[in-house]
């Protein structure tokens, strides 16, 4: 998209030409659910922005969702007044004839122990619950119930391997079923829990709906309702209220995305395209340099790809074990370790090693660790064993219940010295301080082990070693599905089957060729053999 003029306003003429693509329609109602539905749009083939269309008292926003041509258009909110869901979703209807309507937001969910914010609720059914007779004795309540269409629920229930952060450690759920729908904006818990007495099954609520069904309906069109849960109508509704409503409307986008990035709706004569994908001519390099790190940090979470490895050195971590990570340049040796020590907020020291002799490194680690606690010492050791004497003393009365890293350590077998003081230091400091709580985490193409066994035949004792290899194909699909959506941009099928190839398991590869390919080539699928060729001779 051209983020200098994200918005291209065309005409009657340029509309009718299109129109025929237009097979899925996507209704927001606020302006947070619009944003970031239009953050996941791209524009279609031979434009660098978003098309936008007005008829009447409609405006159409036209690009690329997933991998398919969608129209986006606004609705107010509710269902019946002027301009609501079922005027929007009948102009909609109308105008541009699709195949199946999708509406995206956020809702109320019913239940806060069970559900969270950013939870996403994909409707089975719709329920018009203000529908009643009131009567003198009792209030009969007859709301209308609606299925969803068959083929998009089983489409939403078996995408697989979607997973979107809402917080430390925590993804979203999908949670099917029953939703609530109504022209009150409910934010009391008495009267929310009324509603559910009389609608049990019901796993949330919101105002437009039942309109969304009305029109759907009567046209004969397939739908569904996808939002995500901003608040639970307790009376808390205003806590928060933005940061929660676009971490739900976040949600929702997400999920539809993930779905309709698959080419799975012929059945619905919905088909998709082979996207070719403009960036911006202004790239944000800092979201770009972010989503594709190298170097782990917190503000980066959503970025990383949660993997088995993962689980184990929690397991490692949780048991205060002494770990070395080992294995091929490229493979995350160093985010595994620090992403891992920091979910758990363990406070990590970063160790980086001098250029220097044996001597000269310890005391060099022995200053860097005084400065950090601004502490001076003038005391010089006369040989490695005081160095490291010194060194695990600094560490014993400063860094309790810390993680000491060194970042890829030297491990070859022409130059084991350095290795083997390490190993030296990590059993010294446990020997002289069996209390201590101080941790080590190293990290190392070469394999530690071949050194660490004539050293210390009890090494293992002390630290678990642990071997990364190169990522399977199906980890590699999903770090790339990830950058593409973060990014908005999507390779041609064939471009990312080929890269895939090539990456061969290698993540550092796949990310700095990315990189590459947006900044310098602007994602243009021609120029892709190319670029990878090119990158290959210099990676």
């Amino acid at each position: 998209m051209n983020i200098e003029d994200p918005y291209l306003h065309i005409n009657t003429a340029d509309f009718e030409k299109i129109k025929g693509k237009l097979q899925l329609v996507l209704i927001t109602v606020t302006k947070i659910e619009t944003t970031c539905l239009h953050e996941k749009l791209s524009p279609i083939t031979g434009s660098e922005s978003i098309l936008v269309y007005q008829k009447d008292i409609m405006t159409y926003y036209i690009g690329v969702f997933g991998i398919y041509i969608v129209c986006h258009v606004e609705s107010r909110m509710g269902s019946i007044g002027v301009g609501a869901s079922v005027l929007t979703t009948r102009l909609a209807i109308e105008h541009i004839s699709p195949e199946a309507i999708i509406m995206i937001g956020i809702a109320f969910g019913v239940d806060d122990k069970k559900q969270r914010i950013g939870d996403v609720l994909v409707s089975e059914q719709i329920i018009s619950y203000e529908v009643k007779k009131v009567g003198r004795l009792k209030t009969e309540y007859r709301g209308s119930k609606h299925m969803s269409s068959v083929l998009l629920i089983n489409r939403f229930a078996n995408i697989k391997d979607w997973k979107f952060s809402i917080g430390s450690r925590r993804l979203s759920n999908v949670i099917f079923g029953d939703i609530l729908s109504g022209e009150v904006l409910v934010d009391n818990i008495k009267y929310r829990n009324n509603i559910i007495r009389q609608f049990p099954t019901a796993i949330g609520g919101e105002m437009e709906g039942a309109g969304l069904v009305s029109s759907a309906y009567s046209f004969n069109k397939s739908w569904i309702l996808v939002k995500g849960i901003c608040d639970f109508a307790d009376g808390d509704k205003a806590k928060d209220k933005v940061k929660r409503q676009k971490l739900a409307a976040r949600a929702a986008v997400d999920l539809c995305h993930s779905v309709f990035s698959l080419d799975s709706f012929s059945d619905l004569d919905i088909h998709a395209i082979a996207p070719i994908v403009s960036l911006p001519k202004v790239i944000d390099i800092k979201k770009v340099s972010d989503a594709l790190f190298n170097q782990y940090s917190q503000d980066i979470e959503m970025y990383y790809i949660e993997r088995e490895q993962d689980d184990f050195i929690c397991n490692l971590i949780s048991s205060e074990a002494n770990i070395w990570v080992y294995g091929g340049s490229g493979y995350g040796k160093t985010s595994l370790v620090y992403r891992n020590l920091i979910s758990k907020g363990i406070h990590v020291i970063d160790l980086s090693l001098c250029d220097a002799d044996i001597l000269s490194s310890f005391e060099y680690i022995n200053s860097k660790l005084l400065e950090q606690v601004n502490v001076s010492d003038k005391f010089k050791p006369q040989n490695i064993m005081q160095a490291i004497d010194v060194v695990s003393s600094t560490l014993n009365r400063y860094y309790q219940g810390k993680y000491i890293v060194f970042e890829e350590m030297p491990v070859d077998e022409n130059d084991v010295d350095f290795v083997k003081y390490i190993f030296s230091l990590m059993i010294k400091h446990v020997n002289a301080f069996p209390r201590s709580t101080v941790r080590f985490a190293c990290t190392s193409i070469g394999n530690p082990k071949l050194v660490a066994v004539g050293v210390n035949a009890k090494i293992h004792e002390r630290i678990r070693f642990h071997e990364l290899c190169k990522w399977d194909e199906k980890d590699m699909l999903r770090l790339l599905n990830l950058i593409q959506q973060s990014l908005s941009f999507q390779l041609l099928s064939e471009n990312a089957a080929e890269l895939l190839r090539e990456s061969n398991g290698n993540p550092r590869f796949l990310k700095r060729f990315i990189y590459h390919f947006l900044v310098y080539n602007k994602a243009n699928s021609a120029l892709f053999n190319i670029s990878l060729n090119e990158f290959k001779s210099n990676f």
